[in-house]
């Protein structure tokens, strides 16, 4: 009989230990978003070309690189990170009378670059326009100080959660006590958040005089932590 005593009061000792080391904790995400004015504009250009034969294509689109090239360049180190993609190829098709038929070979591809001088932009674009076989695949806004910005947001997402933390627990009547957890709670795609320029296409004349004023960009950042309760 006292076997199983002593056996039954090492097992509720145990529980009871356990149940000691488990810490009472609260949860909780703090979310901040920064709103700054952008000062860069990221853009891609597409270039494309369609001749009758690949050697005719690849010789054109290798002019098209080159006149893209010396209009960056006329921008000076106002035109930071030029970046080409290699060049695709393939038939190219025209359809007429709902009947597909190929009319020749195609070579494309895509210049990507940065434009640190946001006021040149409408500029910059006037004469992308004016070129033959370059088309405007998409821009978009940037600060040249994002990563300053970026630590600020999730500096204010910790004290976001923790403020919310301290309040939650102040109406539980409890308080909280060291951080258990903590991580980076930003969804996919949700740091940079731009405003995007207006969009152009060929039959647009760009006035490069214009006082249109620029956009911003929203730097979001969330952190999810975890606050021990303490008595």
């Amino acid at each position: 009989m006292s076997k199983k005593l002593t056996f039954l009061f090492l097992i509720s000792s145990l529980i009871s230990l356990q149940a000691q080391n488990i810490n009472r904790f609260i949860e909780v995400v703090g979310t901040a978003e920064i709103k700054v004015k952008a000062d860069q504009i990221e853009i891609s250009v597409g270039v494309r070309t369609v001749e009758p034969t690949l050697q005719e294509s690849k010789e054109e689109i290798d002019k098209v690189f080159k006149n893209v090239l010396n209009i960056l360049s006329g921008f000076g180190n106002d035109i930071e990170e030029i970046e080409t993609a290699p060049i695709s190829f393939g038939i190219n098709y025209s359809y007429e009378n709902n009947e597909r038929e190929a009319d020749g070979y195609y070579a494309a591809s895509t210049v990507s670059f940065k434009l640190v001088e946001i006021n040149k932009y409408y500029n910059l674009i006037d004469k992308l326009m004016c070129a033959e076989n370059i088309s405007i695949n998409g821009s978009v806004y940037n600060n040249s100080e994002y990563e300053k910005y970026n630590q600020q947001a999730y500096e204010n997402s910790v004290v976001a959660a923790r403020q919310k933390a301290e309040y939650m627990a102040r109406v539980a009547s409890v308080t909280i006590g060291p951080v258990l957890e903590i991580e980076d709670n930003s969804t996919s795609g949700a740091g940079l958040r731009p405003n995007y320029p207006n969009p152009f296409n060929k039959s647009i004349s760009v006035n490069s005089n214009s006082n249109q004023a620029f956009g911003s960009i929203e730097i979001r950042r969330s952190v999810r932590i975890k606050f021990e309760l303490v008595e």
